[in-house]
């Protein structure tokens, strides 16, 4: 099984999920279990994805990031992604991702997106 795990942080505005490690068609379950279990995510209007420490994504990835995007859009939440490693940003380039997703540089500019 591959390396993948989720730190959450609520503030005021956001629900911030740290994802560390692979996302891939093995560990994209265990995102999805953290968002269905994310009873905050209804309180608050933005969901940041910090990816800072995220090393690699899978076109499964890819799909659940969309997915995931699309799904909390139309509940009025909007995804930022931030903090890409380059190798990471090179893939959702390459497919086509980087249109559909928003992305920020920072943590920062993520929370201060709304």
């Amino acid at each position: 099984m591959n390396y993948f795990y989720i730190e959450t942080s609520i503030t005021d505005r956001s629900v911030v999920l740290s994802l560390h490690g692979e996302l891939d068609m093995e560990t994209r379950q265990h995102l999805k279990k953290v968002i269905s279990d994310l009873r905050q995510l209804s309180e608050h209007d933005l969901l940041v994805l910090d990816c800072k420490h995220m090393c690699y994504i899978s076109c499964d990835g890819i799909n659940t990031l969309l997915s995931l995007a699309s799904s909390c859009q139309a509940r009025g939440v909007q995804v930022i992604l931030c903090q890409l490693q380059p190798k990471v940003q090179d893939v959702l380039e390459l497919s086509g991702s980087t249109d559909k997703l928003k992305i920020v540089p920072t943590l920062e500019d993520a929370q201060q997106a709304i």
